[in-house]
């Protein structure tokens, strides 16, 4: 697997005030205004990643296509719906022009 190149160019930031660590196979996002956090396994931690490198959720399920064998509409909701969950934890924000479709409503 190939490192994703460092965040900034992607359509997903963090949040104001969250900070996020590596920590062996996964990654914590940490809220220092509230004092809580948010663990990703190592696949969400590799979306998150991409994420914040690429330039659309199209990439970073083309990308992660390439690393993992699913079917990629199973791929594209999984990462949508981790990418909302985070957003609506008010760990993340997304660039609406990086979506495809719309984010998945009450997490269903």
């Amino acid at each position: 697997m190939s490192e994703p190149p460092p965040p900034g160019a992607g359509f997903v930031r963090l949040a104001e005030g969250v900070m996020a660590q590596d920590a062996a196979d996964e990654a914590v996002l940490m809220d220092l205004g509230r004092g809580t956090y948010y663990a990703l396994n190592a696949v969400g931690a590799r979306v998150l990643a991409w994420a914040r490198a690429l330039p659309s959720a199209d990439a970073v399920v083309e990308r992660l296509a390439e690393e993992y064998e699913v079917d990629t509409e199973v791929l594209r909701r999984d990462v949508e719906r981790l990418l909302s969950e985070l957003e609506s934890q008010e760990l993340i924000t997304v660039d609406r022009g990086g979506w495809t479709v719309p984010p998945v409503a009450g997490g269903e």
